[in-house]
């Protein structure tokens, strides 16, 4: 493989950088994929993908990709680098935090365990609300360690964790589920 010189890395960089920032918010993580390996390479990849599964309007798009992928996209990234891109988690070592996730069609078990969740069980009803089609939506909870949050962020108020939730951690439905509350 080819070294390149720093000036040429940050030429990549800035070029890169544009690019970028003249996609929509629904294509931002699929291009994350296509250049992932230039991005890695660079030092870049966990900035990006940050900046892609936050975008706004990003909800839709991650249809696109199933829960594994999506996981898969996150374990890829260096984690301290990745939460240096999102609001700081709790400080302490032995902090668990009771999550929840709103699930549109609680028919796709896979959708269950994705990686979305939030602090908030309010807002977690209006994700399981939105946009939902005709079939059964629900809410789900899991306490999990802080050790499993790959993101967090609040930009938008969601209280978003991007998580793996670990195996052997119960995820409960949550009955009844709670009034949604939309976001801002």
């Amino acid at each position: 493989m080819k070294t390149l010189t720093e000036e040429q890395e940050q030429e990549q960089r800035a070029e890169l950088l544009d690019e970028f920032g003249y996609l929509e918010s629904h294509e931002k993580l699929q291009w994350v994929v296509t250049n992932m390996d230039l991005l890695k390479e660079l030092g870049g990849y966990e900035r990006f993908l940050s900046d892609a599964y936050t975008s706004h309007n990003m909800l839709m798009s991650t249809y696109h990709f199933s829960p594994s992928t999506l996981l898969k996209l996150f374990k890829l990234a260096d984690k301290e680098m990745l939460r240096s891109h999102g609001d700081p988690l709790p400080d302490d070592d032995d902090a668990f935090i009771t999550l929840y996730r709103g699930v549109r069609d609680v028919a796709n078990k896979a959708r269950i365990r994705s990686v979305s969740w939030t602090s908030n069980p309010n807002t977690a009803a209006w994700f399981a609300e939105f946009l939902n089609e005709g079939t059964e939506a629900g809410v789900y909870t899991a306490t999990v360690h802080v050790d499993s949050v790959f993101l967090y962020t609040n930009d938008t108020g969601e209280e978003e964790y991007v998580i793996e939730v670990p195996k052997g951690v119960k995820v409960k439905r949550v009955h009844p589920m709670p009034e949604p509350k939309q976001i801002k």
